[in-house]
């Protein structure tokens, strides 16, 4: 975990960025320096080499400078204290530094660099720490030092001089926390806070397996950005405006249901209105035709009498020229009395007698005629008078029928209908004629209208579909989209389920010691397709089984060639000594039995010289043999991993199913879609022909516009 470097790194971005970090005489480290790449650096090693202790005492710490267990330590176990990082239960007394360097790179090139970092000293028997910190644009290791040549941790004074003017030395840890954030941050005291809270509530560990949601959620929020007062001005008056057009939309709902209201009833009220008037057009056109009958009649009669007076008018005359004549005959009959007799003159005078009654019969005739005349006169008048007023109401009634016709749609039949109608000339079978027209005309509008109707009714039909489809497709998407969520949480967990296996597979091979693993490119290869997909055993398991029964079967075969050298030494041992108990057990001992008795000795102390180490190797192997085996029954479980990876599969299985089934819906919709617009097509076509485009929206009022016509 050590890194050296031999130049300094140099900022690339124009916002600043840590460069490197370090400890000086501080925990296990008399002079570390860690490099970052990018403004990102990356521990890695087995437990107790000090991940956590530079987690503790680098960020966010020397952003914070509380030394408080609470805010320093990533557990923030009470139990731990700062001193121990110095002391470390060995020291008397000591003194380190903290530090981190930042650096930024303007667009012309020019660099600045920032170096933080915080001084500690503690003493055995005095509880806490003396704490100083800097805040410089001096760099460290190449223009100041935090130790001498003879590696003497410089103090608070010495590196007040070493800084100078380059930068400033606090006691206090609030005015080093403002140095700070104006150096780098220039935040408001509050946000500067909370971002210290947040990145403290991010750096613990284990961070989703303890995740207090509540906590988190509150140091996330209070790290965030104040909201600009402008856009809460904008907000605040999107909102007021919302409401006004709400009040607007209620009212105009309001107004639009007492229209509704209004026009049912109205609807209602020129329903009867309607019928009455034309129950009225209808009782005058009854009106019109009786008065046109009579008034033929009358004429007819009129003329007559007309003829009557002429012919009375020419017999008047006749008799008039008759009379005359007859007077001029009897004064010329007069005038030659002499040339007469009396018998022609009586003749004469009775002609003449004759001649008067007929002539006053004639003018009595002809003023009868005269009467007669201005009589019918008088009635002609009188008819004619009453045509008038019948025609001007036929009129009436033909404009409202006319009126009718357009709120029917019947406008342009009506016309050829009446286009070469003339009221005024027409008679009765003309009349009946034009009704037989027009009811043609109704039937077949009639007809057009429930075709339109129907028509209306598919278009209906299929639009419904085509919205259940849709339906049924956007929630099949939403199904989809839960799914595929579920299925990267899935993935996202099952990977998370492999690290902490891997990383508990790793804690568990650093601690092996009589179980070997195949580390080889063959092994870790394994691991990762198993990782990748967990089927069969896990190669640690099948690693630590196939190894546990090698050196079984090696343990085996060294015991037993151990325990028969045993055997054989013990029984070259129980010999000797029974040897050594005869010879012990005479009476008398020479010199030549002492030799032996000695020379005994001496083999059974070599014997047991021998033993002793074979049986104690017959212990270890006894004793490796456990540990082995339960190394072996210690492999890391993989329980998770398989359950997590069956998960994700079926989830995966699922995701498949639902995106066939959004297809499938997706080409029901197109296919219905496509039906609805042939339907819609045809509607709108069939519409146009029959010349109701403008009252497909209001077939209702238009089948009152019918019954009204």
């Amino acid at each position: 975990m050590r890194v050296q470097s031999t130049s300094l790194p140099h900022p690339q971005r124009e916002r600043w960025q840590p460069l490197r970090s370090g400890f000086v005489n501080l925990y296990r480290y008399d002079q570390e320096e860690f490099h970052y790449e990018n403004g990102r650096l990356l521990l890695r090693g087995n437990n107790g080499t000090g991940k956590s202790r530079v987690l503790a005492l680098q960020l966010p710490f020397l952003l914070d400078g509380e030394v408080t267990p609470e805010r320093l330590e990533p557990d923030a176990d009470p139990s731990k204290r700062i001193e121990w990082n110095l002391l470390m239960d060995r020291y008397p007394e000591r003194t380190g530094y903290s530090w981190i360097e930042f650096g930024r790179r303007e667009l012309n090139g020019k660099e600045h660099y920032l170096t933080i970092g915080c001084g500690l000293s503690a003493a055995h028997g005095q509880p806490g720490v003396r704490r100083w910190f800097f805040v410089t644009s001096q760099r460290i290791g190449q223009n100041l030092e935090l130790a001498g040549d003879s590696k003497q941790v410089f103090g608070k004074d010495q590196l007040t001089v070493k800084i100078g003017s380059a930068g400033r030395v606090f006691d206090s840890a609030a005015e080093y926390r403002s140095a700070v954030n104006d150096a780098l941050f220039q935040l408001d005291e509050q946000r500067y806070s909370s971002l210290i809270s947040l990145l403290i509530q991010l750096r613990r560990p284990q961070l989703t397996r303890r995740l207090e949601e509540q906590d988190l959620s509150r140091a996330l929020s209070e790290a965030l950005a104040p909201v600009s007062p402008a856009l809460i001005a904008n907000l605040a008056e999107a909102f007021q405006e919302l409401e006004s057009d709400r009040s607007q939309l209620n009212s105009s709902r309001f107004a639009l249901a007492a229209v509704e209201q209004f026009l049912n009833g109205y609807r209602a009220y020129a329903e009867v209105a309607a019928k009455r008037r034309a129950e009225r057009v209808l009782a005058a056109h009854d009106e019109y035709e009786i008065a046109i009958r009579e008034i033929l009649l009358a004429e007819s009669e009129c003329d007559r009498s007309l003829e009557e007076l002429g012919r009375l008018k020419s017999e008047l005359l006749r008799l008039d020229s008759e009379k005359q004549s007859l007077r001029s005959e009897i004064e010329v009959f007069e005038r030659s009395t002499k040339s007469r007799d009396a018998q022609a003159v009586e003749q004469a005078h009775l002609l003449a007698i004759e001649a008067r009654k007929q002539a006053d019969t004639a003018a009595a005739d002809v003023a009868e005629a005269s009467r007669f005349r201005k009589s019918c006169v008088d009635e002609y008048f009188k008819l004619r008078n009453t045509a008038d007023q019948r025609q001007l109401r036929l009129n009436a009634a033909a404009d409202a029928a006319a009126a009718a016709a357009v709120a029917a749609g019947m406008e342009s039949a009506h016309r050829r209908c009446f286009a070469e109608c003339d009221l005024n000339a027409a008679d009765s079978a003309y009349l009946e004629r034009l009704k037989e027209n027009i009811a043609d005309a109704v039937h077949t509008h009639s007809a057009g209208i429930e075709k339109i109707e129907t028509l209306s009714e598919n278009v209906s039909t299929f639009r419904s579909e085509l919205r259940r489809a849709c339906a049924d497709r956007d929630l099949l998407s939403g199904l989809l989209d839960d799914a595929r969520e579920q299925w990267n949480a899935a993935l996202a967990e099952h990977q998370s389920a492999v690290t902490t296996f891997l990383g508990a597979a790793s804690n568990w091979t650093s601690g092996l010691t009589e179980l070997p693993l195949p580390f080889d490119e063959s092994f870790l290869r394994s691991v990762s397709d198993w990782c990748n997909r967990p089927h069969g055993p896990n190669p640690f398991a099948a690693a630590s089984r196939h190894s546990v029964e090698e050196l079984t079967l090696n343990f085996s075969e060294t015991r037993a060639c151990l325990k028969q050298i045993e055997q054989i030494q013990t029984a070259e041992l129980n010999q000797l000594e029974i040897e050594l108990e005869r010879l012990n057990s005479g009476a008398k001992v020479n010199e030549s039995q002492r030799r032996q008795v000695l020379e005994l000795q001496s083999e059974i102390a070599e014997i047991q010289g021998k033993l002793d180490p074979i049986i104690d190797s017959i212990q270890d192997l006894n004793r490796r043999e456990s540990i082995l085996r339960s190394e072996a029954l210690a492999t890391p479980s993989d329980e998770s991993v398989r359950k997590i990876y069956e998960y994700s599969i079926a989830l995966s299985r699922h995701v498949d199913s639902l995106r066939d089934r959004v297809q499938s819906v997706e080409d029901f919709v197109q296919q219905k879609q496509q039906q609805c617009d042939r339907i819609v097509e045809s509607f709108n076509r069939t519409a146009s022909e029959l010349g109701l485009a403008d009252w497909i929206h209001d077939l209702k009022a238009l089948h009152e516009g019918i019954l009204n016509y």
